[in-house]
């Protein structure tokens, strides 16, 4: 992906979608009729809040939590630290913070009356320090380590069913650039905000870990439906998936074919047919 100079944008209570809003407001505690007219952008987004819903998707302790109103990713702590045990189809009330376009757990109750502490309410969360502690001086520099843990692995290709998930999950549209590097995975995409943004996302954990505003590049005509995408790969013997994108007017994919040789693949965005494969040497 080409580089840009880009400005970043603030963090704000805009950049919470109306999804994402929906899914917390019904369970904010009443506030005075004067706060009615408080603008969006000064509320305290820090405060601990409560939401509940059910589960949809689960990565690690990162899960989406959906009620009829919309859907928010949450995150519940690393999982080499701890294992929360949330499974697809839960029925969960969550209470924690906004953090993002995401929402940050302090306690997880399920509705057989289950409970889970994530994180004190206030202060450090426990596992601050503690991946040092594993014995980092025997590891190397940080994205060379090997995986050592329960948690995510270090991605060696793209998974782009689980990031297609993870960023619509993050109210992410229009996504049409993605690429995986020794250390993050990049792509382009549309916020929930309606704005052109580059991404830089863990490529453990598929989360956003930064967000930068492009204003160079028009919106394209052509949109990445990234999960339809990994079923037609798969389908037809492709893997190592390490880069998509769209050029002239077509899906163009790095990847591994059946004989463990790598192609570059031209891909019609309307059928998902492979129009041409060739050798990427």
């Amino acid at each position: 992906m080409t580089a840009r100079t880009t400005r970043r944008r603030p963090i704000a209570a805009a950049t919470f979608g109306a999804a994402a809003l929906g899914l917390i407001a019904a369970t904010l505690p009443a506030a005075p009729a004067r706060a009615l007219d408080t603008p969006i952008g000064q509320l305290d987004l820090y405060r601990e809040i409560t939401i509940a819903g059910t589960v949809t998707g689960v990565w690690g302790n990162d899960f989406v939590l959906e009620d009829p109103s919309g859907k928010v990713l949450v995150h519940a702590g690393p999982h080499w630290y701890h294992d929360v045990g949330v499974k697809e189809g839960d029925r969960l009330t969550v209470t924690g913070r906004i953090a993002g376009p995401n929402f940050d757990a302090t306690t997880i109750t399920w509705d057989d009356g289950r409970s889970f502490t994530v994180r004190p309410a206030d202060g450090p969360p426990p596992w601050g320090g503690k991946e040092r502690e594993r014995g980092d001086r025997d590891r190397g520099p940080r994205h060379d380590r090997p995986h050592d843990g329960p948690g995510p692995r270090p991605a060696a290709e793209l998974d782009l069913r689980v990031l297609g998930e993870r960023l619509a999950a993050g109210g992410y549209t229009r996504i049409t650039d993605v690429d995986l590097d020794r250390r993050h995975i990049s792509a382009e995409a549309v916020s929930r905000d309606g704005l052109q943004v580059e991404l830089h996302i863990d490529p453990r954990s598929y989360e956003v870990i930064r967000e930068r505003r492009d204003d160079g590049d028009r919106r394209p005509d052509i949109a990445l439906d990234l999960p339809a995408l990994a079923r037609m790969l798969s389908d037809r013997g492709y893997a190592t998936i390490t880069d998509v994108s769209i050029d002239d007017g077509l899906i163009e994919v790095n990847a591994v074919a059946r004989g463990n040789e790598r192609v570059e693949l031209e891909i019609d965005p309307q059928t998902l047919n492979i129009l041409r494969e060739r050798r990427d040497d």
